[in-house]
């Protein structure tokens, strides 16, 4: 995911664009988003109102035109429900009613695709992350502003808890011509639960590593690469709105049970006091969801192979279990 974050003051800047055009023309601006702008608003729209079809699997949940009227421009519900809120805009230079990227929330849903329509073209971002950044063109082929959006989701279901498990898959190498070296570790990381999860993955010696606001969707899987390529034990947390269901363990409960006293404790006992990765905090919060990586090998994979005989370990590490992750992917 795009994890690029506005501060605001694109937005604030927007803003102050939109009510100074407005007010250059004597009329005044109603900038409205999201609810709010679908009310008792009928000014005429940027275009031909084409509303995009959704992928297989997920639901339109609401189409939202760009409306120019004697009381400014906004976006405005056309067909839907009024569930996303469009907070704000941006637009062409010098062009305060002209939007090309869009700034929205959909609290309580999750959106599987945005996709925009304007000069007779239409845009689609099947990753949506809250910033659509419209590609639109128009017939002469100049940038084309949105005339309208669609989003399509599903509602997230507030019971629903992330569940996650870690293993190890493989071990990364870089190309050093006729050597290859060992740089890291992929670990697969499964979200079996019905809801989305945002993970830290903590893993043990050479060096150590800490990777914190790693994403997952709900019910699916990711390879995930951390700089460990020793590692000798691995732990992922996430929490769960609804508190810890039953079967699960909480890091405060691991850290009784094993005898830890912090998570920098923990680095130092199952890895290394010299390898504790200097990103990782000294504790996290006891109520996070914790489980181990399992599937990690005994010993260690090797350090160096050489070109001829890559992606092939020696015969003693892959008897461990060990195995790169060019030859895994095969």
């Amino acid at each position: 995911m795009n994890e690029d974050v506005n501060d605001g003051t694109v937005g604030l800047a927007n803003r102050r664009r939109i009510l100074q055009g407005i007010a250059a023309t004597g009329v005044t601006s109603a900038l409205l988003a999201g609810p709010a702008s679908a009310r008792g608003n009928n000014g005429r729209g940027r275009g031909p109102h084409e509303r995009c079809s959704c992928p297989e699997g997920a639901s339109f949940l609401a189409k939202y035109d760009f409306v120019i009227d004697e009381e400014g421009c906004s976006f405005v519900l056309a067909e839907g429900e009024d569930v996303i809120e469009i907070t704000d805009w941006d637009s062409k230079e010098e062009e305060p009613c002209e939007p090309v990227t869009i700034y929205y929330e959909s609290p309580g849903y999750e959106i599987e695709q945005v996709c925009a329509f304007g000069g007779r073209d239409t845009d689609t971002d099947d990753d949506p992350d809250g910033v659509f950044d419209s590609d639109l063109t128009n017939p002469g082929g100049r940038q084309a502003a949105i005339s309208n959006v669609t989003f399509c989701g599903s509602p997230v279901d507030e019971t629903a808890c992330p569940e996650l498990t870690a293993r190890y898959e493989c071990t990364t190498y870089a190309d050093e011509g006729d050597n290859f070296r060992r740089t890291g570790t992929r670990f697969r990381i499964t979200n079996t639960g019905g809801a989305p999860a945002s993970y830290d993955l903590a893993v043990a010696n050479e060096p150590g590593d800490w990777r914190s606001a790693l994403e997952i969707d709900a019910n699916s899987d990711q390879g995930r690469v951390a700089d460990a390529s020793v590692p000798t034990a691995g732990l992922v947390f996430w929490a769960c709105a609804n508190g810890a269901p039953a079967g699960s363990r909480t890091w405060g409960a691991y850290k009784d049970a094993n005898g830890f006293e912090d998570l920098e404790d923990w680095y130092e006992h199952v890895g290394s006091v010299a390898l504790v990765p200097s990103a990782a905090p000294e504790d996290v919060n006891d109520d996070l969801l914790v489980v181990e990586v399992t599937n990690i090998p005994d010993g260690e994979p090797d350090e160096d192979i050489d070109g001829g005989d890559f992606p092939d370990m020696s015969q003693a590490a892959e008897e461990n279990g060990w195995i790169a992750c060019v030859k895994f992917d095969e």
